[in-house]
């Protein structure tokens, strides 16, 4: 529970970071010296703070859920379980649509808790995907910029 306590924080700070950088763009650029650039820019980057805030409050909301079903399981009131996530993976995955990700599905045995999980590090290997991607965007975009 705490860990999703600390991930609802860090989202609200996303969020209030993005309600200054508004706040900032509407200040910095009198109607006189308007500027497209800029609106666009600002808008790149709350879409970004958005997608990271999003992500953030995803993972609270997936760890109070955890957290939740543990404790009604561990209180004998638990409702019948559902698809793990690993076997509505393998039923999902089509091999001929998503090779890679059907053999990752198949690869290991599916399970609770597989040996060697972090939250933690889950969290962060999001983190770092979406700001991987964040990356590649910024390269197109100054690769097609220096065209």
């Amino acid at each position: 529970m705490e860990k999703a306590i600390l991930l609802a924080v860090t989202a609200s700070l996303c969020t209030a970071t993005s309600s200054v950088c508004q706040r900032k763009g509407a200040r910095s650029s009198p109607a006189a010296g308007f500027d497209l650039r800029v609106v666009f820019r600002l808008a790149r980057q709350l879409r970004v703070i958005g997608l990271l805030s999003s992500y953030t409050l995803s993972e609270a909301r997936m760890a109070i859920d955890a957290a939740r079903a543990a404790a009604e399981a561990a209180a004998g009131t638990a409702a019948a379980p559902g698809w793990s996530y690993e076997a509505l993976l393998r039923e999902l995955a089509n091999e001929q649509t998503y090779p890679r990700l059907h053999r990752l599905a198949w690869s290991a045995d599916p399970g609770g808790n597989p040996a060697g999980f972090e939250e933690r590090e889950e969290f962060l290997f999001g983190v770092d995907a979406i700001l991987d991607g964040v990356q590649a965007l910024i390269d197109r975009s100054k690769a097609a910029g220096a065209q």
